[in-house]
């Protein structure tokens, strides 16, 4: 079930921050009270990683609010599992490329 919901900005691990004339530009509008849709995150044991959304959650930073609008499902997927997966697609990858080039 996805659930849509303020969450505090500092329980979001990004990656990394997009800052440019876009993220600038979108500062301009949120002060001037536009709204933005919700990004998307995905939930883990200890917050939330993000998966769409760094020009809004880098222009809420920016603006220095704490909290923001996010659209994710209930479900954790537990972090020995998701290492499996990643290995698994890893190994995946390589050999598929191998095969090929």
């Amino acid at each position: 079930m996805r659930i849509i919901k303020e969450i505090p900005i500092n329980q979001i691990t990004v990656d990394r921050y997009k800052l440019g004339p876009d993220t600038l530009d979108l500062c301009c509008f949120l002060r001037q009270g536009g709204s933005v849709p919700p990004i998307h995150v995905q939930r883990k044991l200890n917050g939330f990683k993000i998966c769409d959304g760094r020009h809004r959650i880098t222009a809420y930073k920016l603006l220095g609010r704490k909290k923001i609008k996010a659209r994710y499902s209930e479900k954790t997927i537990d972090p020995v599992i998701e290492a499996e997966i990643g290995s698994y697609l890893s190994e995946w990858v390589v050999k598929w490329s191998n095969a090929y080039y």
